[in-house]
Parts: C-alpha cells; sequence; structure tokens
C-alpha cells in the first residue's frame, strides 16, 4: 500500500489500521480490534506544527539578519544562515550579553540543523501500536539532501518547543545592542 503523493504509508501488521473481527477460540470470545489514527488528520496536523516552526524561525533568521545589518557586516542577506552566525560570534564582544552568546548561538545552530532536516524531507506520520490500540503518532523527515543522516523523528511537543524556543531566541537577539567596534560592550551583563 504506497503512500502515493499524500507521504501517508499504511504498513500491515503492527502499524496498520486494519480491525479484525472476533474470533472464537475454546469457546470464548476474543475480540481484536485496533483502534485507528485517522493518518490523514494526523498528517494535516504535521503540516501545520512545521509550518508553526518554520514561521518562528523565519522570525530568528530575521532577528539574526537585523544584527547582521546593525554590525553593518558585508555579509549579504541571502548568504547562509550559518555563516550570519559566523559573523556574529566573531563580533560577540560587542553585544551587551556576552555570557549568554555562545549558549544562544548554539542553540540558533542546533534549531538551524532540524531546521535543515525538516525542510528537506517529506513528512512522514509514524504511528506506534501496543498490540490492541493505537498510542501515539509521531513524525518523521529523511532529509533529501543529505541521505546520509539519520531519519529525524519528532513529536508534537518537540514541534511546539521548537517554536517557542525560536521565537525566545527571536527576542532575546532583538534586545540585544551591538556596541560600537571601538568599546566593546561589557561581558557581564
Amino acid at each position: 500500500m504506497g503512500g502515493g503523493s499524500w507521504g501517508v504509508k499504511a504498513i500491515k501488521g503492527n502499524f496498520s489500521d486494519a480491525s479484525y473481527s472476533s474470533q472464537m477460540v475454546c469457546g470464548n470470545r476474543i475480540e481484536h480490534v485496533i483502534e485507528p489514527i485517522d493518518l490523514i488528520a494526523a498528517r494535516e496536523h504535521g503540516h501545520v506544527l512545521r509550518g508553526a516552526y518554520l514561521d518562528a524561525f523565519a522570525r530568528l533568521e530575521n532577528a539574526v539578519m537585523d544584527q547582521i545589518v546593525e554590525l553593518e557586516s558585508d555579509v549579504t542577506p541571502s548568504a547562509p544562515l550559518s555563516g550570519k552566525l559566523k559573523k556574529l560570534a566573531e563580533s560577540k564582544g560587542r553585544f551587551n550579553d556576552g555570557k549568554m552568546f555562545n549558549v544562544k548561538l548554539e542553540a540558533i545552530y542546533r534549531l538551524n540543523e532540524a531546521r535543515a532536516d525538516i525542510v528537506h524531507a517529506v513528512l512522514t506520520v509514524m504511528v506506534r501500536y501496543d498490540g490492541k490500540k493505537s498510542m501515539d503518532y509521531r513524525f518523521g523527515f529523511q532529509n533529501a539532501c543529505d541521505s546520509s543522516k539519520p531519519l529525524k523523528i519528532v513529536t508534537i511537543n518537540d514541534f511546539k518547543e521548537m517554536a517557542q524556543e525560536a521565537m525566545q531566541l527571536a527576542g532575546w537577539l532583538k534586545k540585544q545592542k551591538a556596541a560600537d567596534p571601538a568599546a566593546p560592550a561589557s561581558a557581564s551583563a
């Protein structure tokens, strides 16, 4: 059962959305019914969560670009985000939160890595069953640009946490003020 253009696959066995009728065994009636998850609705939910994360990440990327402009850097808007982050790292002494700057930049690098995997992949719904009922579903992303990377599995909470973290980092970056290069900002702020 191929998923076709929908990207949703029903696999017979533990992952199927099929239900089984009752069977007679030694005179006792045993029910084998698996409660299905609506795979189309789960996929749509995944797209909504993916969109919310990408919107939050776009706000973060905008905050990074605002800092690049404030630094009067020669990095162009079309440059990859990793190049912009390198430029910010080189200029960290000019910002008013020097102690946390490396920690925050690492978090942005991590979110950027996750974004790359999510953007360059088809969303796949993965359903977990305990043998009797569906337990939950997750989303799988296999990076189409780099097939050597392992499958990225993202839960509903992961998407929400990544979006929230991207928004918090964007707010933090917008509060950072680059000092004049002749007078670096204090690292104690």
